[in-house]
């Protein structure tokens, strides 16, 4: 085990950072919500999602409702995007990739394929790989990353591109920036197999 270096550790710090910040952006408002982003905004080299964690500012629950609540023109939830794909099966597959890597979702409020807790998962297992990456365990930080890169590739890559279009015509501020942070940071699904392992 040869492990990584101090540099190495803090990007991966500062990956998960980035993953968690466009999580919050996803998030419905609520108390210290405002405080949360801030404080994690101010963590990130990225101007794209500084400036998109600045406009959240005047962003409320009536207005993220408006928007992403239940029955509103756009769904936050992945579900909603594969129509074809059994979602007891798609929300089972979520939970085994959850449980497999001990993650809690930080807000009990979302269900396990918004789009907020997904992207909070990918923040959660760049983490894991800092972890790894300081504890100089090369095979656990290798294997954290094939398998983050194939939950963004089954999972986010799904829908991403159509959650930010679907945002773009029927959102404002904050959100339609988030949405094009996202469909840039996840591109769309490819047919590589699962590569799985903890």
């Amino acid at each position: 085990m040869k492990g990584g270096g101090p540099a190495d550790v803090a990007s991966a710090m500062s990956e998960s950072t980035r993953w968690r910040l466009l999580g919050l952006l996803f998030e419905r408002p609520r108390p210290g919500w405002r405080g949360e982003i801030e404080l994690l905004a101010r963590e990130v080299s990225d101007p794209k999602l500084r400036e998109t964690a600045l406009a959240s500012r005047s962003s409320d629950e009536g207005s993220y409702l408006r928007v992403l609540g239940p029955g509103g023109p756009v769904s936050p939830r992945e579900v909603s995007y594969r129509p074809r794909h059994d979602s007891g099966s798609l929300l089972s597959e979520l939970a085994g990739f959850y449980e497999e890597y001990s993650y809690r979702p930080t807000t009990v409020q979302n269900p396990a394929d918004h789009v907020a807790v997904e992207l909070d998962f990918v923040g959660f297992m760049s983490q894991r790989e800092a972890y790894a990456v300081a504890r100089g365990d090369d095979r656990a930080a290798e294997s954290t990353r094939r398998a983050k890169r194939a939950f963004m590739e089954e999972h986010l890559g799904a829908f991403s591109a159509q959650l930010a279009q679907r945002l773009e015509g029927s959102a404002q501020g904050h959100l339609v920036e988030a949405g094009k942070v996202l469909r840039s940071w996840c591109p769309p699904r490819s047919f590589h197999a699962n590569v799985r392992s903890g």
